[in-house]
């Protein structure tokens, strides 16, 4: 339902007559033969629109030692929120945002990201997930490593 209602705005929107007496069949047939003749790349930007999952806003809190390859001493650095699909696609976006000079927000009191340290991804309900970063990427840790 919710396609072909897209659908139908979408057809509304490019000034498409869609006659009310045909059935929703007809009428999906008539949007399938209309796709046909759209421009290819159109075509797969409204796929990709239709087929996006959506992304989820991951609460990310960095942890890193005072000094570099320290291993005990793990202190809260910064705070944030990151919008991603996955928890991978969050440790990736996280990474990039954190030692990327021009993309590193102006309140983080941390050094560039490093090997040891640690990413908390709160879910909420869904639970707490420690991921430290190793020379190999990103490995699950458990949280008695902060303490």
């Amino acid at each position: 339902m919710g396609l072909y209602c897209f659908c139908i705005s979408f057809l509304l929107k490019m000034k498409i007559d869609i006659n009310s007496g045909f059935s929703k069949e007809d009428n999906a047939l008539f949007i399938a033969n209309y796709l046909e003749k759209i421009p290819n790349n159109w075509r797969d930007k409204m796929i990709k629109m239709l087929t996006k999952k959506a992304s989820i806003l991951y609460d990310v809190t960095i942890f890193q030692t005072p000094k570099y390859r320290e291993h005990r001493g793990y202190k809260e650095v910064h705070r944030t929120t990151i919008p991603a699909g996955s928890r991978k696609q969050c440790l990736d976006e996280a990474f990039r945002r954190f030692n990327v000079k021009d993309r590193i927000p102006n309140n983080y009191k941390g050094r560039f990201m490093a090997t040891g340290d640690i990413i908390l991804i709160d879910e909420g309900r869904g639970g707490q997930f420690y991921f430290q970063l190793k020379s190999g990427g990103w490995v699950p840790v458990n949280r008695i490593i902060i303490r």
